[in-house]
């Protein structure tokens, strides 16, 4: 009886023994398979166009493959849900703009930005431009506004999305300038700048680098960069913040985040990759040259971003319903 407990007490111990070591042996040997970035905004966007780039160099670091997965819709909020679902294992990440701050805080997601993502790393950060239709009787950010103040809100502006970053930049924009428009709701960067040619929309703010082949290819009218410095591609292009609106500062981040669960030793390394990766020469030139800055935040300090800008998210948005100025 003795002996028959002594073995059963052992096989136990072996048993919980491979049942801590199997999860640590899996996460020291990761990654051994590809990993997938959702990326939940339409191909050929400011967000996709890093996540690629990232992507690449990130394979490379890591020995594995990195698979790129669009999943755009409901301004970003389809693919960071598909990306909460997942199992979180490392494989399945979400690398998304910092309009999801805003996006999550309208209420209308089915998780919570907080409790259900593992923030990994700001990454990279970028300037908003405000840009013109060719069509429109106005080619300058003083011109624009006398337009909108004169036609109060008959001014059609593109919106990538409806209460996302680019949104909510314009909307504190607009808000110091005193104007009124009429907004209209696209998926993404690419459909807004086509409204933009065709003259659908007057104007809009979208990423400085998707912005600027259309740009130097004269089919929109850059008239002010929404950072508090000018961007390097076109410096001839002004600040809000020279121009009509001093002190005005706002941009764009490239971000990553985890499913709620992901081992934490797998979420530092990760965060570590990406920093190192950053500091690279080669790599911090190639980020450059299509206009934006590494920045690589640890998971603690871009958490911390989070928390702070999805608060402070909810009171615009809060006040922009109050006002009556969007019925999202």
């Amino acid at each position: 009886m003795i002996k028959a407990l002594r073995l059963s007490l052992h096989v136990m111990a072996v048993s919980l023994c491979a049942a801590f070591l199997a999860p640590a042996h899996a996460q020291s040997d990761y990654p051994n398979k590809n990993i997938r970035f959702v990326v939940p905004f339409p191909a050929g966007g400011s967000t996709d166009i890093a996540a690629r780039l990232i992507g690449e160099r990130l394979s490379k670091r890591l020995g594995t493959t990195v698979i790129i997965d669009n999943q755009p819709g409901a301004n970003g909020l389809i693919g960071a849900s598909a990306v909460v679902r997942a199992k979180p294992d490392g494989y399945t990440l979400l690398v998304t703009s910092n309009g999801i701050h805003s996006a999550a805080a309208t209420g209308t997601a089915n998780f919570s930005l907080k409790s259900d993502l593992v923030p990994v790393s700001q990454i990279v950060g970028g300037a908003l431009m405000l840009v013109g239709s060719k069509s429109a009787p106005f080619n300058t950010v003083q011109g624009f506004i006398d337009h909108a103040k004169q036609n109060k809100d008959k001014v059609n502006i593109a919106i990538n999305a409806a209460l996302g970053g680019a949104h909510m930049t314009f909307e504190n924009f607009r808000r110091k300038v005193g104007i009124q428009y009429q907004p209209i709701y696209y998926p993404g960067e690419p459909p807004s700048l086509a409204a933009l040619v065709s003259g659908e929309a007057a104007a809009s703010i979208i990423s400085a680098p998707v912005a600027r082949q259309f740009i130097e290819d004269g089919k929109v009218n850059a008239l002010a960069v929404t950072t508090g410095g000018r961007f390097a591609s076109l410096p001839n292009v002004p600040t809000l913040s020279e121009t009509v609106v001093p002190g005005f500062s706002e941009g764009y981040s490239t971000v990553m985040f985890a499913p709620k669960g992901t081992p934490d030793e797998i979420v530092q390394r990760i965060s570590r990759e990406l920093s190192e990766m950053m500091k690279s020469p080669d790599v911090e030139r190639q980020m450059l040259d299509i206009g934006v800055t590494p920045i690589a935040s640890t998971p603690a300090e871009y958490a911390t971003l989070v928390s702070a800008e999805f608060d402070r998210n909810s009171q615009l948005i809060k006040d922009l319903r109050q006002a009556g100025l969007v019925d999202q």
